[in-house]
């Protein structure tokens, strides 16, 4: 069997067997507390250690929220949010999904080539350029 072949047996064996996505949202953080929607339910309080639906809370403070999203840890801050897909196991390219803040644009805080700012995403643009 050749190479190409052994891989694309892989590929679909994964995809077979691939969970559902669990998309989790942070919409409240506190000391050792965070309120998450999870999978677009009515939002939840986690305390540290708590867990709901393949989420598990492992710390929380008035900036970010770290959790166990189906056995893989993210970190998130307010109002941030993350669809994991077990069709999805590369996990060098995450997904990440942004909502809207209160005046209506997409806001996250980013690394490019080490160097994090907090970046507005056009939604409309034709063009995207970095430098």
């Amino acid at each position: 069997m050749k190479l190409s072949q052994v891989f694309l047996a892989v590929s679909l064996c994964t995809a077979l067997h691939a969970a559902a996505d669990t998309r989790v949202n942070v919409v409240g953080l506190f000391t050792d507390k965070a309120i998450v929607v999870i999978n677009g339910s009515a939002p939840i309080t986690l305390s540290v250690g708590q867990r709901s639906d393949g989420v598990k809370l492992i710390a929380a403070n008035s900036q970010t929220a770290t959790l166990e999203i189906d056995g893989k840890v993210r970190q998130l801050a307010m109002g941030q949010a993350i669809s994991m897909s077990g069709e999805n196991m590369d996990f060098s390219k995450p997904s990440v999904t942004l909502y809207a803040n209160v005046q209506g644009h997409f806001v996250a805080d980013c690394k490019i080539n080490g160097a994090g700012l907090k970046y507005l995403v056009d939604t409309g643009a034709t063009h995207v350029t970095l430098e």
